[in-house]
């Protein structure tokens, strides 16, 4: 039995026709309304981080020590998990959070691999707040796993 569903397919169909209808409707605008488009995309862009840092500054935050200690016990385990794989790797730790990238053309982990690779990459996806997946230009693989230290349940960001 073969089942098959091509849910990215479909998903990747309607992008492209989105991107191609927006495309038509740029293909239309004077450099003015293209400007002018720009500058209110920038502005609201301005707008929101200047919200963002405003509200980080008023906000009472707790960084969860233990949260940033298991992060740090990943890290080297990502680190040796990039070693055996082999994957380029860079960890990146802030006062709030942490962030692992890890990339490679492929990743094979066979019932012959130490079984260090799987738990590693298994705890990795668990235990960050969010994991991406995804091919870069360059034709690489990355896995992208991050990590907030501070205290509330969707990481202490507002909504």
């Amino acid at each position: 039995m073969r089942i098959e569903k091509n849910y990215y397919s479909e998903e990747a169909k309607l992008w492209q026709e989105a991107e191609e209808e927006l495309q038509q409707e740029e293909a239309f605008l004077t450099e003015e309304e293209r400007a002018r488009e720009e500058q209110a995309a920038q502005k609201e862009a301005e707008k929101i981080a200047g919200e963002m840092q405003e509200w980080q500054r008023s906000s009472f935050q707790v960084i969860r020590k233990e949260r940033r200690d298991r992060f740090e016990e990943l890290s080297q385990e990502a680190l040796d998990l990039a070693e055996m794989a082999p994957m380029d790797i860079i960890v990146e730790t802030e006062m709030y959070s942490g962030q692992i990238q890890m990339k490679t053309d492929a990743l094979m982990i066979e019932k012959s691999s130490p079984e260090s690779m799987r738990e590693t990459l298994v705890s990795l996806i668990k235990e960050s707040d969010s994991f991406n997946i995804f091919t870069r230009a360059d034709g690489l693989i990355e896995f992208s796993f991050f990590c907030s230290f501070v205290s509330g349940t969707d990481g202490g960001f507002p909504e």
